[in-house]
């Protein structure tokens, strides 16, 4: 074992602290995303930053950390699509131009008349 371990590049000292880290990572995972799943299920479209603050007990992790655990484990929300439609794609008059219909006929403006000079 000694052998790998210098191959390696590593001590058996680091291996086991790296160990322990990641089982505390895994176990503070775990409590986040159970506490999440609580929530989620009350509130279906409560996003993970409104979750954190939401919190009643204190987490050990902080907002960023709790937004990419939420976000690994799938607690991501879609964006609703925005269905209003500001213009139209095909090329229709709704309103008529009065002014054009207004200055193409000169009897329908006033003093226009050349007979009453």
């Amino acid at each position: 074992m000694k052998t790998m371990y210098t191959v390696a590049g590593i001590s058996k000292q680091a291996l086991w602290k790296y160990n322990k880290r990641q089982e505390e990572v895994g176990r503070i995972t775990g409590q986040v995303t159970e506490i999440m799943h609580q929530l989620r299920t009350r509130h279906k479209r409560m996003g993970c930053r409104r979750m954190y603050y939401a919190m009643r007990k204190p987490v050990p992790v902080g907002r960023d950390l709790f937004e990419q655990i939420g976000f690994a484990n799938g607690f991501k929300l879609r964006q609703k699509r925005n269905v209003m439609k500001t213009t139209w794609a095909q090329r229709v008059e709704v309103y008529p131009n009065l002014r054009q219909e207004k200055c193409s006929t000169p009897s329908t403006r006033r003093g226009s008349r050349i007979s009453s000079i």
